[in-house]
């Protein structure tokens, strides 16, 4: 019967797991995303400032998987996440405390602290998950942690040495440290700033009221480098930002009497 069964698994090669939006990551407001959201960068933590943000994960009662162009539904056993990295001065709990979630539940991974280290870290979330095979027409349980790197027969034969299709079930979570607005106090905030598109590709505009002053617009990078600077007496002010890395920045537009600091993202 082992043998059989591995011949038909071979027999169908292409193995395509759920997405990882599919997958029920539900990471909190003010996240950014690239092209096919594998990648999440959560808000900004900052530098000797408390932390708390939540990612919420959802189980649903099965594991989707097409085989071959036709979808099959495997029953979830039961999902737990093992482990989340977390940059220096900050750790992670779980509702439930266990961070064991069954089907059709949803919990949450807390990220929670002061950050002491500036930096753009990835999370590393790691877990461990156990689904029915029974649909595939073996009554047995095919356990795995993710991010899978082999070791389940079963998996293996099935996805040869592209663990891809498993991996993605998990989008890579990033977090900005950011060093605070040093230097960038705010005095009276200008009136009704609105920056668009935020995040920025290449260019963006910074819209505001100035009351017939002239507007100062910098923009620093984490490191506290200003990597633009000029001074405008119009109310609109488009800056060109195709050279600029990706990554978060922080403005300051400041006028004689006034000032407001925010953050622009960059991901083009």
């Amino acid at each position: 019967m082992k043998k059989l069964f591995t011949l038909s698994l071979l027999a169908l090669l292409s193995v395509q797991f759920s997405s990882a939006q599919e997958a029920g990551f539900y990471p909190p407001d003010g996240s950014t995303y690239n092209a096919d959201s594998s990648i999440v960068t959560l808000p900004s933590a900052y530098l000797e400032s408390n932390y708390s943000d939540t990612i919420v994960f959802y189980v649903s009662e099965t594991f989707s998987v097409d085989l071959g162009g036709q979808t099959i539904e495997l029953p979830f056993n039961f999902a737990e996440i093992t482990g989340v990295t977390t940059p220096n001065g900050m750790d992670y709990s779980c509702n439930p405390e266990n961070c064991y979630f069954e089907p059709n539940t949803s919990g949450e991974v807390v990220l929670y602290g002061t950050p002491t280290d500036t930096g753009l870290y990835e999370l590393e979330l790691t877990a461990f998950v156990s689904i029915n095979a029974a649909p595939l027409g073996v009554n047995m349980d095919l356990e795995f942690e993710i991010p899978y790197t082999g070791g389940n027969e079963l998996l293996d034969i099935a996805l040869g040495t592209d663990y891809s299709v498993i991996n993605a079930v998990v989008p890579t979570f990033l977090i900005n440290v950011e060093p605070g607005i040093i230097g960038l106090e705010e005095v009276s905030p200008l009136a009704n700033v609105v920056v668009y598109p935020n995040p920025a590709t290449s260019e963006v505009s910074f819209e505001f009221t100035s009351a017939n002053e002239n507007t100062q617009i910098q923009i620093f990078d984490l490191l506290g480098n200003r990597v633009f600077n000029n001074t405008f007496s119009n109310e609109l002010v488009r800056v060109n930002t195709s050279n600029f890395t990706n990554g978060v920045y922080i403005y300051k537009l400041g006028s004689a009497n006034n000032s407001s600091v925010g953050r622009l993202i960059v991901n083009k």
